[in-house]
């Protein structure tokens, strides 16, 4: 049987459900859901620029005189540094480093120096805030001239 183009047969009960009343039940549902993601996880990112060069120690370098043959040059290398920030909305008094974070990226390709860094901080917070620095671009190693 069918009215205005609905199948009464399909529901079981002969008659037809209540007007929206399922249809309106989805919404709600997902919009709750997105509203639970919403206030879980309030974040922002923010790019702080570019350097060009970086070092977490003093060099002497001079990169007009830079072999690219005895050059080992890792490209879109990444060091992060992580720290809580606040917990309960008490400060902690702990911020993350440029300088932890350079150094990250420099120990895991075995660099010395960082070119090109693109520097960007994460935050995130939820009854509790991490602070990230994350800093991305080619690491190289300037290996010594016997």
């Amino acid at each position: 049987m069918s009215v205005g183009g609905r199948s009464l047969e399909r529901h079981g009960t002969g008659r037809a459900p209540a007007r929206g009343s399922t249809l309106r039940a989805v919404p709600s549902a997902r919009l709750a859901v997105l509203v639970a993601l919403a206030l879980a996880l309030p974040a922002c990112v923010t790019d702080q620029g570019v350097v060009t060069v970086l070092a977490t120690r003093p060099m002497d370098l001079d990169l007009r005189e830079l072999d690219e043959g005895r050059t080992s040059v890792h490209r879109d290398a990444v060091g992060r540094d992580t720290r809580v920030t606040s917990v309960l909305f008490l400060p902690t008094g702990e911020s993350p480093r440029l300088e932890d974070a350079v150094e990250d990226a420099l120990l895991d390709h075995g660099g010395d120096v960082m070119t090109r860094a693109r520097v960007r901080t994460i935050d995130w917070w939820f009854l509790i805030g991490v602070s990230t620095v994350e800093v991305r671009g080619d690491v190289l190693r300037l290996l010594e001239t016997p």
